[in-house]
């Protein structure tokens, strides 16, 4: 019997551990967004990460909210693998470049703090599907999600859902 290699790493998995010590450097905590560029492909090999960089005039491609908890670090992501809550170590998987920056919501309290967790809980408990065709009400790309947290939190984002 052929035994099957079941596990591919991303192109970042030798440097993760690094990239993961830089933003612990941050201090991050729940509810802060992470943009990165991401490897993410679209139906049919499509480079959809790359387009999304050319249209929008970035180096970014993805945008994440954080989820801290007992010094564990998760990306709350939306993707066409659906809703899911990683590690952020295991995040970085589908990181396609070692740059990223951090928004934060100036002087947050812990009040937002706990308020942005019961709201990531309630969207990680709804479970909504990727939206492909991006005009999908009930669906969400990746700052489509973030934009619902923060919106669900008392924060508008400014149109981002």
């Amino acid at each position: 019997m052929t035994k099957k290699n079941v596990f591919t790493p991303g192109p970042l998995y030798e440097k993760r551990k690094k990239l993961l010590a830089n933003l612990k450097k941050l201090n991050l905590k729940t509810g802060d967004i992470v943009f990165n560029a991401s490897n993410v492909k679209g139906p049919f090999e499509i480079p959809f990460a790359k387009w999304v960089q050319k249209y929008t005039n970035s180096k970014y491609s993805h945008a994440t909210i954080m989820y801290v908890d007992k010094d564990e670090y998760y990306a709350i992501d939306v993707s066409d693998f659906g809703t899911r809550k990683l590690r952020v170590l295991d995040w970085f998987d589908n990181w396609d470049g070692v740059d990223f920056c951090v928004y934060r919501l100036k002087n947050i309290s812990a009040f937002d703090e706990l308020n942005f967790k019961d709201a990531i809980i309630r969207f990680i408990d709804e479970d909504p599907s990727y939206d492909f065709n991006f005009n999908d009400p009930n669906k969400f790309y990746c700052t489509e999600s973030v934009g619902k947290i923060y919106l669900d939190c008392g924060y508008d984002l400014g149109g981002w859902y």
